[in-house]
């Protein structure tokens, strides 16, 4: 379930952004900004960051321990701008 919501959420976020540019780069963080371009970069070796992050999260090491946490992601245009950070605040509860 929280896999599905964090995917939900990236991806509207991503869809949401109206740049005349193309997207050429994405990373993202948990809680704490590294900076911006020091983040965990998103690949995307076919363009589609979609795919990239269902990967991220079928990856249980990138989603950090049970607690609140904050999802933050930002992306780069084609003109080497980074756009605003999309955050949102999630609930992690490993099944038992």
């Amino acid at each position: 379930m929280l896999k599905k919501n964090l995917f939900l959420i990236v991806v509207l976020c991503l869809s949401t952004l109206s740049y005349s540019q193309s997207i050429t780069e994405a990373e993202y963080f948990w809680d704490t900004d590294p900076g911006v371009g020091s983040a965990t970069t998103l690949l995307a070796l076919d363009g589609n960051f979609n795919e990239a992050i269902e990967q991220l999260f079928a990856d249980n090491q990138a989603i950090p321990s049970d607690g609140n946490h904050i999802f933050n992601i930002r992306v780069k245009d084609s003109d080497g701008n980074y756009g605003s950070l999309f955050k949102q605040t999630v609930q992690i509860q490993q099944n038992i």
